[in-house]
C-alpha cells in the first residue's frame, strides 16, 4: 500500500488574532505568509513572528491534532505550549529576560482546519506561579 505524500503549501496566508477576555484594550491582529502542511493526519501551521508581537526573530509552529493543539516557538522566544479542552498543561516560557513557569487551562477549542485550510480558535486561562494572570483567546486562519 502506498503512503500518502504530505501536502505542503509554502506560501499560505495566515491571520492571527489574540485578545484578553479581561482587558479589551489588550488585543492584536496580524497577517503573515507561512507554511501549511498535513502530515499523518495532523496539520502544521508555521510562520515567522513579527515586531508587532514582540517576538521578532522567533518562528511559531502550531500542530493541530483532533483533540489537542501544540504551539512551539523557537528563536528570540522559546516555548512549547499544549492546549487540550478541560486540561491544564504546565510549561516554561523562555524569553531574553528569563523563564517563567506557566499553566495553561484550556476552556474551549474550535477547529475547522482541514486539507484546504480553515480556522482555529482557542480560549484559555494563563497561570503564573499558580495565580491567574489572564483569560485569553486567539484565532488562526489559514488560506492556501
Amino acid at each position: 500500500m502506498k503512503k500518502k505524500k504530505p501536502q505542503i503549501y509554502d506560501n499560505a496566508y495566515i491571520s492571527i488574532k489574540g485578545s484578553s477576555l479581561i482587558d479589551e484594550d489588550e488585543s492584536m491582529e496580524f497577517f503573515s505568509r507561512g507554511e501549511f502542511a498535513c502530515r499523518g493526519g495532523d496539520y502544521y501551521i508555521s510562520y515567522p513572528e513579527s515586531e508587532m508581537t514582540g517576538m521578532e526573530g522567533a518562528t511559531t509552529t502550531i500542530k493541530v491534532e483532533p483533540n489537542k493543539v501544540t504551539i512551539s516557538r523557537e528563536g528570540a522566544v522559546s516555548t512549547h505550549m499544549v492546549f487540550e479542552k478541560g486540561l491544564k498543561h504546565v510549561s516554561f516560557y523562555e524569553t531574553d529576560r528569563g523563564a517563567l513557569l506557566i499553566g495553561l487551562l484550556t476552556r474551549n477549542i474550535n477547529s475547522t482546519i482541514g486539507d484546504a485550510g480553515g480556522e482555529l480558535e482557542i480560549d484559555y486561562t494563563v497561570e503564573v506561579d499558580h495565580f491567574i494572570a489572564g483569560e485569553h483567546s486567539f484565532s488562526v486562519g489559514v488560506k492556501i
